[in-house]
């Protein structure tokens, strides 16, 4: 059985993140609090989005659209 990569809708709700904050320059714990309450169109939380610290650090670093300014701050570079 194939399992859905659930690391596909965390970025494309850590970009939504950024498009709703309308920020490039954020913290770490506003991203972490932002993924693991984020609801669904229907008010509940959404079931895969949520993330523990290890996984969103792991999502942010290997992503080539943030990079880490200091500790604990991230920048948003941009689309592919």
């Amino acid at each position: 059985m194939v399992m859905p990569n659930y690391n596909i809708l965390r970025k494309k709700i850590m970009i939504k993140f950024i498009e709703e904050k309308n920020i490039n320059v954020f913290p770490f714990t506003a991203l972490y609090e932002y993924m693991n309450t984020y609801k669904t169109k229907k008010g509940k939380r959404h079931k895969t989005s949520g993330v523990s610290k290890q996984q969103l650090g792991a999502l942010l670093s290997q992503s080539p659209l943030f990079n880490k300014i200091e500790d604990g701050i991230w920048e948003y570079t941009g689309e592919d």
